[in-house]
């Protein structure tokens, strides 16, 4: 017997991802694996991120539009009860993680996918029901 070791690669990105926006939702289960719950991810790429001055270690703060719950904005708050944005300095993306409660996601926002974002306001709009 002999063993094989495996080391990292690093995986190809499309080389606009670090202005586009990447969501995915995941189901929580319970011990029973029934679904409890839903985290919702936020992928932002570094140049989008850069454009409205966050970085990891900073807090953002999370609005959705009430008429429309899949339109969402995220801005630099000096609120410490804000969400705190994820991620190395050096990564391609930082990532924002918060449990989902405002709908139950449909089959197809379960897989990770770019969204339409834009900058908006100081912050950035997404419209999480449009493929980029």
């Amino acid at each position: 017997m002999a063993f094989i070791e495996l080391t990292p690669r690093k995986v190809a990105s499309d080389s606009n991802s670090k202005s586009k926006v990447r969501i995915y939702f995941s189901r929580r289960k319970n011990k029973e694996e029934k679904t409890v719950g839903y985290a919702l991810m936020i992928r932002i790429g570094i140049d989008l991120a850069d454009k409205i001055g966050i970085k990891p270690g900073d807090k953002v703060s999370f609005s959705y539009d009430d008429e429309n719950k899949r339109s969402w904005l995220i801005k630099k708050t000096n609120n410490l009860a804000g969400y705190t944005l994820g991620g190395r300095s050096n990564a391609s993306s930082f990532t924002l993680q918060l449990t989902w409660s405002l709908f139950e996601p449909e089959e197809s926002e379960l897989n990770i996918r770019y969204v339409v974002s834009d900058i908006y306001q100081g912050g950035i709009k997404i419209d999480a029901r449009l493929p980029e």
